[in-house]
């Protein structure tokens, strides 16, 4: 079994006891994020779902960014088939505030690794956390576009 196939069937598992809406949205991203690039019509074959409820929740997020959807050659004849997958143009920023050391780091939408440092975390905790959006900060500037994420 594919590493991306173990990684669907773990996902399904752990989100089998949330609320049905919740598990609808939770499925399709990460089926997204595990199968990228990835038709409409196989999302909703795969979770079981119509391909209006899939464009119906893709909307919103194709809109925002966080989505972009990609046609792909078509072989021969017919229709070129369109894909859904993360933007790389967004990411998100993660911090480790340990006792001793203190990492920070910035991931893209797809979860590959973009920079990462570390640094001996200050004993007091307002020059810590001043010290971790520095190091973010600098980090990000590295980056293109080079300004702060969402909040």
């Amino acid at each position: 079994m594919s590493e991306a196939n173990v990684y669907q069937s773990e996902l399904l598992k752990e989100i089998s006891e949330m609320p049905a809406p919740a598990k609808k949205s939770n499925k399709l991203l990460r089926l997204i994020r595990a199968s990228q690039p990835i038709s409409r019509t196989e999302i909703a074959t795969r979770l079981g779902i119509d391909k209006s409820t899939v464009t119906e929740n893709v909307k919103p997020l194709l809109a925002s960014g966080v989505l972009v959807e990609e046609s792909l050659d078509a072989s021969g004849h017919g229709r070129r088939s369109r894909v859904l997958s993360f933007a790389d143009n967004e990411y998100f920023v993660g911090v480790n505030h340990g006792v001793r050391t203190t990492q920070v780091g910035l991931t893209n939408m797809s979860g590959k690794i973009l920079e990462e440092t570390d640094f001996e975390t200050p004993l007091d905790s307002k020059k810590a956390l001043n010290t971790a959006r520095q190091e973010i900060e600098k980090l990000i500037a590295k980056q293109p576009g080079g300004k702060m994420p969402r909040v």
